[in-house]
């Protein structure tokens, strides 16, 4: 029987990531991205590479995207840092800012998100990223 007494049941964070990795190899989800580990020995599974082909009719249609993203300890419960390996010059990337206000705008929608695969998390970054997978906190190099 269930239990009516508001428990929070909090899942580690390894579990969450192996979660996300056992998707991305089985190809679960989105085909145009292309997600897994950096290392095959990191045991913390800290360290992604993503791979992100354009969506048709978008404006980065047949374009491919190149991201580092790095999982802190304290993923799900803070986005992961996605660092973008090409230059890029598109009106939706911002060079990195770490203003507070800006941090904790990005903390305020991946806290109703927690995750790339949930679909509440696909609508909170929709507005930010150019795939709704991609988490929003971008650093990388600027076009020219």
């Amino acid at each position: 029987m269930g239990s009516n007494s508001g428990e929070v049941v909090i899942v580690p964070r390894n579990f969450v990531l192996l979660e996300e990795l056992e998707k991305a190899e089985k190809g679960v989800g989105d085909m145009s991205v292309s997600l897994g580990l950096s290392r095959s020995d990191d045991i913390f599974m800290s360290d992604w590479q993503c791979t992100i082909l354009g969506p048709l009719g978008s404006p980065i249609d047949g374009r491919i995207i190149s991201l580092e993203i790095h999982c802190s300890e304290r993923y799900p419960f803070e986005p992961p840092q996605v660092r973008m390996q090409n230059k890029v010059n598109y009106p939706f990337v911002v060079r990195a800012c770490h203003s507070p206000h800006h941090t904790r705008e990005i903390a305020a929608a991946w806290g109703s998100a927690r995750g790339w695969g949930n679909r509440a998390g696909r609508e909170a970054h929709s507005a930010h990223a150019p795939h709704p997978r991609v988490p929003t906190r971008v650093t990388g190099q600027p076009g020219l």
